[in-house]
C-alpha cells in the first residue's frame, strides 16, 4: 500500500512539474525570433530593404489592417517606400516597445509587437504618431505570416491636406 502511495505521489509531482515546464516554454520575452523582429524593425527604420526582405519566406503573406487578403513582402516594401517618400524621418519610439513570443496550442511560434511609430512630414514638419501592433508567425527562421494593425487616419488626413494645397497652387 505504501509503495503504491509513493508511486502515485511521485507520478503526480512529475506531471505537475512537466506541465509547469511546458507552460514556461510557451511564453518568452527573449528569443531568436524576437531578435529577428528587432533586426527587421531596424532594417525598416534604416530603409535597408535588401536585409529587411531576407526575414520573409518566399511564400510569406502579410496582412496590413485586414484579415482578408495577404500580400507578399515585395508589395509591402513598395508600400513602405511610397509612404516614407513623404517623410523626412520615421522610427519606432524605443522606450515604448514591447515584444513577446508565444507558442500557440497548435505549436506555431508567434511574436507579438506593440510600439509607437513616429514620422515627420517633409512638406510641413508635422509629426505623426501612430500606435502599431504586429503579430508575426515564424517557421524555420523566417516570417511566414504577419498581421499588422494601426490607424493611418491622421497620416492620410495630413497627406490629403498637402495634396489639396498643392493642387490649388
Amino acid at each position: 500500500m505504501m509503495k503504491k502511495a509513493i508511486i502515485l505521489t511521485t507520478s503526480v509531482l512529475m506531471l505537475l512539474i512537466s506541465c509547469q515546464n511546458n507552460q514556461s516554454q510557451r511564453f518568452k520575452t527573449a528569443s531568436k525570433e524576437i531578435d529577428m523582429l528587432t533586426k527587421g524593425l531596424s532594417d525598416y527604420e534604416n530603409a535597408n530593404w535588401t536585409e529587411w526582405s531576407k526575414q520573409y519566406a518566399d511564400s510569406a503573406k502579410i496582412f496590413q489592417n485586414t484579415w482578408l487578403e495577404g500580400v507578399g513582402p515585395e508589395t509591402v516594401k513598395n508600400r513602405h517606400q511610397e509612404l516614407i517618400s513623404n517623410l523626412s524621418d520615421y522610427s519606432f519610439d524605443k522606450k515604448d516597445i514591447t515584444m513577446e513570443q508565444i507558442i500557440d496550442d497548435r505549436g506555431r511560434t508567434w511574436v507579438n509587437f506593440w510600439g509607437i511609430w513616429k514620422g515627420t512630414l517633409k512638406a510641413n514638419s508635422k509629426e505623426i504618431i501612430i500606435p502599431v501592433h504586429l503579430t508575426i508567425q515564424f517557421k524555420n527562421g523566417k516570417v511566414i505570416e504577419e498581421y499588422g494593425f494601426w490607424d493611418t487616419a491622421k497620416l492620410k488626413e495630413e497627406l490629403n491636406k498637402l495634396e489639396y494645397a498643392s493642387s490649388e497652387n
